[in-house]
């Protein structure tokens, strides 16, 4: 892994001070960003979002969308041709001393992580569990990244790696899925129907996510998807990383908390699921090109 850190790049292990809000109080936002070919995938979105971040925790010194690309770019030279790789980029409030209340003098702390990216294919598929021990209340998110809004998915993530599972379903206390741990989630109904949640059922407005809503090659509904509908729906996940990814349910044979193995549900798909589905790909990598083409030029 490549660090960038105010300024100053690291090929070791780069330092944050523990005194930084980012580490004691998670007073911070991020993004987390698809390199590929050398070009930053929808930075325009990324960037987008981690302003209104930083704006609804009024950072008194944020950097600027070009001191961020310019720290993007210096990276991604530095770390020479990669194919696909994982840009994290953080901003947090900084240095200060302890308590609650930010200081009255901040000083911003950037810091980005490049790393190749593990198992980016054209059409990856992601098992999953539905984890139902912890519950997101039904109401829209922030709208951005950060440290706070990860407690339920945390745990998810932990039920699914126990269950020998990829992912895991977050859940809403309507028992309206979400998203799962870490992308947003799409539900191909078996007439072709596509749906995704709506935002006030509790999911991060991915970027992926905002390009297909918006892709007039694709009809999608925003619409509540109870659990009920996982016997017949299928679901894909996406993120900047993954793409779009096709999921296969696995059934923990125990929920005790311990290591068990998981079984995958047989479930039939009918060809306009699969039709569907094959056009969402079609549609993302499409879309990758154009933004090759529009940075690359």
């Amino acid at each position: 892994m490549i660090q960038w850190i105010n300024g100053q790049i690291y090929r070791g292990d780069g330092a944050v001070k523990v005194t930084d809000r980012g580490f004691t109080l998670g007073d911070s936002v991020f993004e987390t960003i698809r390199i590929e070919a050398g070009v930053p995938l929808f930075w325009p979105r990324h960037m987008a979002r981690l302003r209104r971040g930083l704006e609804k925790f009024k950072f008194a010194k944020s950097p600027s969308a070009e001191h961020l690309w310019s720290a993007a770019h210096s990276l991604i030279e530095d770390a020479g041709p990669t194919e696909y790789a994982s840009l994290r980029l953080t901003v947090s409030r900084g240095v200060a001393p302890r308590g609650v209340a930010p200081p009255l003098q901040e000083t911003a702390s950037v810091v980005l992580t490049m790393a190749p990216a593990q198992g980016v294919t054209e059409k990856p598929q992601r098992s999953f569990i539905v984890y139902t021990d912890d519950k997101l209340p039904p109401r829209a998110a922030w709208g951005f990244k950060y440290p706070g809004f990860y407690p339920v998915h945390t745990m998810g993530g932990h039920a699914a790696r126990l269950a020998g599972a990829d992912d895991a379903l977050i859940v809403n206390t309507d028992d309206q899925i979400v998203s799962s741990t870490c992308a947003n989630v799409f539900m191909i109904q078996p007439d072709g129907t596509i749906v995704t949640p709506p935002l006030s059922a509790g999911p991060l407005p991915g970027t992926v996510r905002a390009c297909l809503l918006e892709d007039e090659r694709l009809e999608i509904r925003e619409d509540e998807i109870g659990l009920e509908s996982l016997s017949s729906g299928m679901i894909c996940f996406s993120n900047s990383l993954l793409g779009i990814a096709k999921g296969a349910l696995l059934m923990p044979s125990s929920q005790s908390g311990q290591p068990s193995k998981s079984a995958q549900v047989a479930q039939t798909r009918t060809s306009k699921q699969e039709s569907q589905y094959e056009k969402m790909v079609s549609v993302f990598a499409e879309l990758v090109k154009t933004e090759l083409v529009r940075v690359g030029g």
